[in-house]
């Protein structure tokens, strides 16, 4: 079974396309659902995608469901890197949390308000 981390993050959006970028590192098999205010706009593996204008986007809320296995024998680690970037604002969020042992998932629920 996998860990669940629960995440609340706010981003102040700016002017312009809104820009997302994920990154889960050290080789770790994943899949990601992003929604925008319950809208599916994506599912799968991605590294960078556009979420819409910046400012269609204020007072809305993403959230990301990533779900990762570590396939990485060297640790147990996981990292997760979020960029949220428009003509505005550029923010980085990043998370790491351990599985337990190797073959081990854990999912990060990550909601991010939009101001």
């Amino acid at each position: 079974m996998a860990t669940v981390y629960e995440i609340k993050e706010t981003y102040q959006v700016g002017t312009g396309n809104l820009e997302l970028s994920l990154v889960v590192g050290n080789g770790q098999y994943n899949n990601t659902m992003v929604e925008l205010d319950s809208e599916l706009l994506f599912w799968g593996r991605f590294s960078k995608m556009n979420i819409g204008n910046s400012s269609d986007c204020k007072n809305k809320q993403l959230f990301m469901e990533i779900n990762a296995t570590d396939t990485n024998a060297n640790t147990d680690k996981v990292p997760v890197t979020i960029r949220l970037k428009d003509q505005g604002n550029d923010q980085q969020y990043e998370y790491e949390e351990s599985v337990n042992g190797n073959g081990g998932s854990i999912l990060f629920n990550v909601y991010i308000n939009f101001k």
